[in-house]
């Protein structure tokens, strides 16, 4: 199986990216598991992604309610 960016597969059918990943819509083999156990490792996110990931997260948030209460402020005041 040749290793591609998620976003080479963004615009096939699912039938094709099935196919290109050797999988189904039923899952994969317990052969198939162990041998991607094997040649990529765990599936399993990295410490330091995670927390990147939730840094990221908790900025947006911030953001998202810094917009909202201004937005909320200004339509209270123009009422």
């Amino acid at each position: 199986m040749e290793l591609r960016k998620t976003s080479d597969y963004a615009d096939l059918p699912p039938e094709e990216t099935m196919a290109l990943l050797d999988a189904s819509v039923h899952g994969l083999s317990q052969a198939q598991v162990q041998e991607r156990r094997q040649t990529f490792g765990p599936n399993a996110v990295k410490e330091m992604e995670a927390m990147r990931l939730r840094g990221i997260i908790r900025i947006c948030l911030r953001i998202h309610h810094r917009v909202e209460g201004r937005a909320n402020r200004f339509c209270s005041r123009s009422r």
